[in-house]
């Protein structure tokens, strides 16, 4: 592991011991190990330098730095822990080489400027021996012990006290949202399950909602969607409730959001800022970055004119953050160039995704993608079948970049498994076109797993809004397997046998307990084994046409080219070894000795 920091004059016999200490074992429950303690108060007083260590909650160490008094901070890891949200999931360990463990208003500072789980201070003596240690969860609550009780002390007893003040500091300084949406025939109850799901969006984006509101109109009013009177009557709710955003449960266009905004004196959003804002938020991978600004530039570009007063109002916060947020000042012509430049770097990473696909297409494994609304657990689901480490979190679009993984079904057969982007009604025509290259995912697969959440009470619009997406990446005509999960958290059995029956063929899983998941594995090799057929040819020595189509669409065990022509041993689909039959094409193993697979 590298060590990160101000190294300069650290000689490289130094460095290299520090990189050796994730080698070294430190217990979840201890703030650190006796002998990791010990090294570092000695390169410190060596150096006379602090040195920091980043842990996790399994003991491991993530990140090692240099740097002096209040110069230390955490370096940029490569995955968020954002399974541990609000906090990071980590704890910092570092050395003041003066002697004395308290911590300093820089190190309380840091404290209450990250996510950190606590932080703690090793005291250094002239001797290198340690001598006090400080740790604080909270700035306001520093404590100060002697080595040997530090070594002993459980630092995880005090982390709900860190976590509660960090929800309560969120929550004072999230912004303040009423929500409002259109019943224009729908019907309350569809209304009021979209502002539900437009509350769960708010809350993923940070937003505390003070209050909701629908109106019934036949179709919306052209200059206020809502119309003047709602309109002030909003206002008037917003002074009320202190809020600082309204956000519409629709696209709007540009000229109803800045009448809107006059009227009501707040920021106004819609639906498609406000999932862009999260995916935004969200955007760790350089691709995932590319292709939010790219739809961000593309939700931007025909608001551009005339939005003047509109624009300053936005200030800061939701709806303005992400790798687009600095193109507001920018003009249609260098938009469209940026816009230009962005999808360039698209269709190169598109490029290379398509060699991978190559590459994976010549080991000739079976591919799975699964495909699903978002939350209904997908990634979870990955994480059951194939041990990765994808993110999981019970909120909207926890996962934006694509994964694939190996996983094995049974007697050593593999499939290759892919994650994607989850789905939701009314999915912005931006992300779909900028998250193409992720979604290629689908239409190259030979199967997808539809995952659903089997306890939402609107799982069939859910699976509606789903299956139109796929159609428009033209894959419906797909195999496709549903996968009804959570039914750890749907007790009657009545209705999963109800939900089995409208979604056949089905399966019923608990991503997170593991029920269902060896049904879902035997369900996926049936499809394997519908889909191929093993042959044996004798093929004409001018057959390569034959041998090549095997090795596209099939998987090719062996090929012999002899004096007799060329033998080949492939498992072929059924639809190519219908054709080969027609073209007179015989397989030895045909009629009761043909395996099926």
């Amino acid at each position: 592991m590298k060590v990160s920091g101000n190294i300069d004059g650290i000689s490289k016999v130094v460095l290299e011991k520090m990189e050796s200490w994730p080698e070294l074992t430190v217990e979840s429950d201890n703030l650190i190990g006796q002998q990791l303690a010990e090294e570092m108060a000695s390169v410190s007083r060596r150096i006379n330098r602090e040195v920091a260590v980043y842990i996790d909650r399994r003991g491991q160490i993530a990140a090692i730095a240099v740097g002096n008094s209040g110069d230390i901070s955490l370096p940029e890891l490569q995955h968020a822990r954002r399974q541990y949200a609000p906090l990071s999931g980590l704890h910092c360990v570092h050395t003041h080489p003066q002697g004395s463990g308290i911590l300093s208003d820089a190190d309380l500072s840091a404290l209450a400027a990250s996510g950190l789980d606590c932080i703690a201070a090793l005291g250094v003596g002239s001797d290198a021996a340690i001598t006090t240690v400080g740790i604080a969860f909270v700035p306001e609550q520093p404590m100060i012990m002697d080595w040997a009780a530090a070594a002993e002390y459980n630092w995880r007893s005090q982390l709900p006290l860190r976590k509660q003040v960090l929800d309560e500091e969120q929550t004072a300084s999230a912004e303040k949202a009423i929500l409002v949406a259109l019943d224009c025939g729908a019907g309350s109850e569809e209304t009021q399950r979209s502002l539900a799901e437009l509350a769960q969006l708010a809350a993923t984006a940070g937003i505390k909602v003070v209050d909701s509101l629908y109106q019934k109109k036949n179709r919306p009013e052209a200059a206020t969607y809502i119309g003047k009177g709602k309109a002030k009557e909003i206002a008037m709710l917003a002074q009320v409730k202190q809020a600082d955003v309204i956000i519409f449960d629709d696209e709007l266009p540009v000229s109803v959001m800045a009448t809107l905004a006059q009227i009501i004196d707040r920021k106004i959003i819609d639906r498609t800022m406000l999932i862009l804002d999260i995916f935004a938020s969200r955007a760790i991978s350089y691709e995932g970055k590319l292709q939010v600004e790219l739809a961000q530039l593309r939700y931007l570009l025909p608001r551009l004119s005339g939005q003047g007063t509109q624009l300053s109002r936005l200030g800061g916060g939701i709806g303005t953050r992400g790798p687009g947020e600095s193109m507001l000042e920018m003009d249609r012509r260098k938009i469209r160039g940026r816009i230009d430049d962005l999808q360039s770097a698209l269709d190169n990473i598109c490029r290379g995704r398509s060699v991978q696909r190559q590459r994976r297409t010549k080991e000739q494994l079976f591919k799975v993608t699964l495909v699903g609304y978002t939350n209904a657990g997908k990634s979870s689901l990955l994480n059951a079948l194939s041990a990765a480490d994808t993110i999981a979190e019970d909120k909207l679009f926890a996962t934006l970049d694509p994964l694939t993984r190996r996983v094995e079904l049974m007697q050593g057969q593999e499939i290759l498994l892919s994650d994607t982007v989850g789905f939701i009604r009314r999915l912005p025509h931006h992300l779909i076109a900028a998250f193409s290259a992720t979604l290629e995912e689908v239409a190259d697969a030979d199967l997808l797993l539809h995952v659903m959440d089997g306890s939402a009470d609107d799982i069939e619009d859910q699976a509606s809004a789903v299956m139109k997406v796929v159609a428009k990446l033209s894959a419906a005509d797909k195999p496709m397997i549903n996968v009804i999960n959570k039914t750890d958290l749907l007790g009657n059995s009545d209705a999963m046998q109800r939900l089995l029956g409208i979604f056949n063929p089905a399966v019923a899983i608990s991503a997170t307990s593991g029920q269902g998941l060896q049904q879902l594995k035997e369900m996926i090799a049936a499809q394997i084994a519908e889909r191929l057929v093993a042959v044996e040819y004798l093929l004409p020595p001018d057959g390569n046409a034959v041998v090549a189509a095997c090795y596209e669409e099939g998987r090719v065990r062996q090929v012999e080219y002899t004096e007799q022509g060329i033998k080949i041993s492939a498992e072929i689909p059924r639809r190519l070894w219908g054709q080969l039959c027609q073209q007179g094409i015989k397989s030895k193993l045909e009629g009761e000795q043909h395996e099926i697979l």
